[in-house]
């Protein structure tokens, strides 16, 4: 499980999030990704995906009303022991760039998002630093 440090994060589309957590569990050849979020207005969001690291995609599965809109399918590839890609994609069209960097320790996630939002209008560049917890 990760927690979003919020002091060592930047965030350049919109307001960082409230409280981000991500807890990460081995599925398969793959793993199943549980993310909670408090948005900076105090809304409450809940979604999971579960992918193997082979590139291709999966279908992206949310609980809190429907797809996020930066993605409706999500592809995994495993860079090396510490480091992964994740591809979102929406309408077959790649949104979200995400690699994911463990250090050495386990002990700090960094994950550095680029791309555009899903209208195309903004462009993200946000790199997110989680605490283990």
């Amino acid at each position: 499980t990760w927690k979003l440090n919020l002091a060592k994060s930047t965030f350049n589309q919109g307001p960082a999030p409230k409280i981000l957590t991500i807890k990460i569990e081995a599925a398969g050849t793959g793993k199943k990704t549980i993310v909670d979020t408090v948005e900076s207005d105090g809304r409450v969001r809940h979604f999971e995906a579960t992918a193997n690291y082979d590139g291709k995609d999966n279908p992206r599965i949310t609980t809190d009303g429907g797809l996020l809109p930066n993605g409706d399918v999500v592809a995994l590839r495993r860079v090396d022991a510490n480091t992964t890609t994740t591809i979102q994609k929406k309408d077959g069209k790649v949104i979200i760039t995400r690699t994911s960097v463990v250090s050495d320790d386990g002990k700090t996630m960094t994950t550095t998002t680029t791309g555009m939002n899903a209208l195309g209008q903004e462009t993200v560049n946000d790199v997110g630093v989680f605490d283990k917890q």
